[in-house]
């Protein structure tokens, strides 16, 4: 899935879009890889996204995935 993010609130406003690729992968016997790539228009726009705590808010979206699927990611 490949997707263009942006941002609007709840954060420092970043310059440009976020080109972002998700990507399963058939592990078999019932596992699936999840792979997500966020490509950042600059360094600093990056950087901005990692100050604002970004990760606790996608690591919490994951923790609820897991939960809902019940299985260990």
């Amino acid at each position: 899935m490949v997707r263009t993010e942006t941002f609007e609130m709840g954060c420092v406003p970043q310059a440009g879009e976020q080109h972002c690729t998700l990507t399963l992968t058939d592990l078999g016997t019932k596992k699936t890889a999840l792979k997500v790539l966020i490509k950042y228009p600059s360094k600093q726009a990056r950087d901005g996204a990692l100050a604002s705590g970004m990760e606790r808010g996608m690591a919490a979206g994951y923790d609820r995935l897991e939960e809902m699927l019940g299985v260990g990611l």
